[in-house]
């Protein structure tokens, strides 16, 4: 096939695929193409290929080696019609203003989930961040009060236990007439408790005397 822009033999070649394939005559050097000769295509390496030679020069032989004076039978090289030429590219397809919103507003949709999505997470993130001392602090404050909720009562309760027990009246020793005293000194750290004496059955105390009191000492 040759490099340079070929002369035509069969057609113009402005409503011709540039891909579409042709062949040159080697006696009158005029391109044609396969389509417009109606004959499958010859491989460029082939001998066919390179011994080629148009209708045309072929009568022109025939003739002269005949040495025959009869006029020249008109090659007709109309081109058939027309095929798509093989690795041409696709024609393109149609793309509307409809199709264009349809796909801005799908892409819209899909950046605008992701970044409240996102947005969302960010918040969340910083609100937990932020609050986790708080919370730590609350169950500090939580584990603290219990503590000082068990102390308080069990200090209640042992509490009410002493004050009962300073209440109770010591039963079978009769209250005396005549209060004796002596020189021993009492503390607070020695006294245990103080119960009441109950009144005996016999020998009751005077009216208007206070009641004695049992002292139990701390040994």
């Amino acid at each position: 096939m040759s490099l340079t822009t070929p002369s035509w033999g069969c057609c113009a070649n402005e409503d011709t695929d540039e891909y579409e394939q042709f062949i040159n005559c080697i006696i009158c050097n005029k391109s044609y193409h396969f389509l417009c000769l109606s004959i499958p295509e010859i491989p460029n390496d082939s001998d066919v290929h390179r011994q080629w030679k148009c209708p045309g020069c072929m009568i022109l032989i025939t003739k002269s080696s005949r040495e025959d004076r009869t006029p020249l039978r008109t090659v007709s090289t109309r081109r058939g019609g027309k095929r798509q030429a093989l690795n041409s590219p696709p024609n393109p397809a149609t793309v509307t203003a409809d199709d264009v919103r349809s796909i801005v507003r799908d892409v819209i949709k899909t950046e605008l989930a992701a970044m409240l999505h996102q947005i969302n997470s960010t918040i969340v993130n910083t609100i937990n961040k932020e609050l986790e001392p708080v919370k730590r602090e609350v169950e500090d404050l939580k584990e603290s009060l219990l503590y000082h909720t068990k102390d308080f009562d069990e200090l209640r309760s042992e509490h009410a236990n002493q004050g009962n027990h300073s209440e109770q009246e010591t039963v079978g020793l009769p209250q005396l007439a005549v209060s004796s005293t002596t020189n021993f000194q009492l503390s607070k750290s020695t006294i245990e408790i103080v119960p009441r004496v109950m009144e005996g059955t016999q020998g009751g105390g005077t009216a208007g005397r206070p009641w004695a009191r049992a002292v139990k000492l701390r040994l």
